[in-house]
Formats: structure tokens, sequence, C-alpha cells
């Protein structure tokens, strides 16, 4: 059978027993001639050094034990770097100790490859078991780790550029139409102006005087007050001025008159001898 389940038994939960009588096995561990192996460590990266020979394991001598031989050890049990460690660091093993001054260059891949004393050659104790230190190997969750940075960080350089060159792009759309809109609106603003300075032009316009169009001047109306000193007025931002001196009455035709002076009569011949020399009375 494969599995212990396609055995003959009762069926499942129908017993008669107490854990007193719970079965155990002990099993024998087959290996290859060869394989290494990492014991007693705190993980698959570290341990006691162990290696197979004719299907039994035993231990390595730490003589002449450094950096380049546990590189090797590290290297054949999946792992990479290695650091080398002396007097049974991760605690004595049993059995036979199968390899005494083992010298690797670092290239070889699997220890039996390095040189040696020779199987079972050696003269020490499990008290000089070798033991090893690698870097942790890739697992699952780091290689996926790896895979999410790589995406990310490209992701990163790919999509930083567009979006500040998006954002650059909506401010100058937003300046040029605020430019935009500024231009529109500005006419508005002198319109009113002018308007408003129309207005103001048409309160010092004389009497009987109305507003003109842009398109040309208007004549005022019949039987309105017209002085012939006022012609037609085209340009209303140049108002005449207002008179603030009265007409003389015997003046037909009166005129404009800036002066603030009162008009006077002409003097009289008696004014003109009181002003002239007595010796022509």
């Amino acid at each position: 059978e494969s599995t212990l389940v396609l055995c003959s038994h009762n069926g499942l939960g129908s017993n008669d027993c107490d854990h007193y009588e719970d079965a155990g096995v002990y099993c024998e561990v087959s290996c290859t001639y060869g394989d290494v192996r990492l014991v007693d460590g705190s993980d698959s990266s570290e341990g006691r050094v162990e290696i197979c020979i004719n299907d039994e394991w035993g231990t390595v001598c730490d003589d002449f034990w450094d950096d380049s031989d546990a590189e090797v050890v590290c290297r054949q049990t999946g792992n990479s770097g290695g650091t080398a460690l002396s007097f049974a660091r991760f605690g004595q093993g049993t059995g036979p100790i199968w390899l005494d001054d083992v010298s690797c260059t670092g290239s070889e891949s699997e220890l039996l490859d390095c040189s040696h004393n020779g199987i079972g050659v050696e003269d020490c104790s499990h008290s000089e078991d070798a033991s090893v230190r690698c870097n942790d190997p890739l697992s699952t969750g780091a290689v996926v780790g790896i895979v999410i940075g790589t995406i990310a960080g490209f992701l990163i350089c790919v999509c930083t550029p567009i979006i500040i060159c998006l954002v650059i792009f909506c401010c100058v759309a937003n300046t040029s139409r605020t430019r935009t809109v500024r231009t529109v609106t500005q006419p508005n603003v002198t319109t009113v102006a002018t308007t408003s300075t129309t207005q103001h032009v048409q309160q010092q316009n004389p009497s009987g005087y109305s507003a003109y169009p842009s398109t040309g001047a208007q004549y005022p109306p019949g039987g309105v007050y017209t002085d012939p000193g006022y012609p037609p007025q085209n340009n209303p931002a140049y108002p005449y001025p207002v008179q603030s001196a009265p007409y003389p009455t015997s003046d037909p035709y009166p005129q404009p008159q800036s002066s603030q002076l009162q008009a006077q009569a002409p003097p009289s011949y008696d004014d003109l001898a009181k002003t002239s020399n007595p010796t022509y009375y």
C-alpha cells in the first residue's frame, strides 16, 4: 500500500484501545554516497556537517577547516556563501568520523571532490566536528517579494514621468483658460467704465443736448435751446466748457465765456477825462 489507510483495519474511529498502546516505528534512512546534510542548526542554512558514506551518516573533523570548505558544503546543500565553524558548534555527532584534513579550493561541486586524508582516515574526536553557517536560500516568499518589488519599481519608473507630464499639462491648460477668461471679460469692464464716463459727460452737456451714439452726431431736437456757439458735438469725451459768467444783455449773439470776470460797459467820456492831462480841458 502507498498509504496507511489503504491497509485493512476495523474502520476509522472503531477501536477498544488506550494511548499506552500507541504504535511507533523506527525507520532506517538511506542516503546516497557523498550526500551532505546540516544537522541541529536553527534552520536548513546552518548546522553540523555530516556526509553519507556507504549508506551511513558520519561527521567531518575540523582540522584545516575553513570558509572555502564551508562554501562547497553550502553550495552542495542548496545554500550560498559559507562560514566555517569548529569545535562542534552545533553539538557533537555520533557514528564514524568520515573525513579529516579537508582542504577545498571553493570551486568544487561536492565535498568529496576536495582534498582529504581518505575515507575514515582521521585522528579526531566528535568534539572537533566541523560546522558551517550559510546564507539563507531564496524561499518562495522571497522570490515573490523580489518579483513584486521589480514590477513595482518598473511601474514607478514608467508612471512617474507620465503623471508629472499630466500635472504640468493640466497646470498649463488651467493657466491658458484663466488668461482667456480675463481677455473676454476685460471689454465688459472697459464698457462699464466707458458708459460711466459717458454718463458723466452727458451731465456736463448744455441743456437740450442728448447723448450721441457712436455712429454719428445728431443735432438737438427742434424747439430746444440752440446756441450758435455750440456746434454739433461729435466727441462726448471732450465736452464744451460750462459757462460760469452771465452774458451781456446787449449782445444779441452770446458766446461761451470761460472767464470768471463780470462783463463791463465801455468807459464814458467823463471817465476818460478824469484820467487825461488837465492842460487839454
